[in-house]
């Protein structure tokens, strides 16, 4: 079960970078049935906390908040596992998603640990952390910070890599036209989801109804955990 547990916690992820979020969003439901079925306190975990933005996009933060504090953590033996970086994604996200301030200095510790682990040889963690980090340090103000993720992000030479990269440049500049010349690098990265942000925030209608039917239930809250502006 090991190795389907991992293939469709990669399917989620490339589900996400797509932006389909209804797929998704159905996906998550379907494999946490079937987890709690037999038993499986590991894929509970993962997609309660790695996926804990489905909750967000349903703005239901409370059960968002309340599973990533229940899900079964690995005991602690002094080493740092998925599980444990898979808190720290749903710690951030429910941070950028309610507005919590200083977030990147209070989870700094957790992002420090992440950094210094073997978990960051693995390019999907890498560009995770790196866009975390980003949105985090952008919503705190933190310019220097942001600009360093900003870098980091497009040295991975990856697709949606480079599309949270000009993400954090929107939010360091929120221009119409920087909206718009990001709007045209998520479009033709295919990033349903993003592109449907931007036009929401670019004031196009097409926007809000394209997030609606992707389950979005408040657009502006879930502007500003895919697109922080500085603070």
């Amino acid at each position: 079960m090991w190795e389907v547990n991992n293939l469709r916690l990669y399917l989620l992820f490339a589900l996400r970078y797509l932006g389909r979020m209804q797929e998704l969003s159905e996906r998550v439901d379907r494999y946490t049935r079937e987890a709690e079925n037999r038993g499986d306190r590991w894929m509970q975990a993962a997609m309660a906390r790695g996926m804990n933005m489905i909750w967000l996009l349903r703005d239901d933060v409370a059960r968002a908040r309340a599973l990533q504090e229940s899900a079964w953590s690995p005991p602690d033996m002094g080493f740092f596992h998925l599980q444990h970086w898979y808190a720290l994604l749903g710690k951030g996200g429910l941070a950028l998603y309610t507005g919590e301030p200083q977030a990147f200095s209070r989870l700094a510790d957790g992002l420090a640990t992440v950094e210094r682990s073997l978990l960051m040889r693995i390019q999907v963690v890498r560009i995770e952390h790196h866009w975390l980090a980003g949105r985090l340090a952008l919503a705190e103000g933190l310019v220097d910070e942001t600009r360093r993720r900003i870098r980091r992000l497009r040295a991975e030479n990856v697709t949606h890599g480079n599309v949270w990269a000009d993400l954090l440049a929107v939010g360091l500049d929120p221009r119409p036209e920087t909206l718009q010349a990001t709007l045209a690098s998520a479009e033709g990265a295919g990033s349903l989801h993003v592109a449907a942000i931007l036009r929401y925030l670019l004031g196009e209608r097409r926007g809000a109804v394209e997030l609606a039917e992707q389950g979005v239930r408040n657009a502006d809250r879930m502007g500003m955990l895919v697109v922080p502006r500085l603070a």
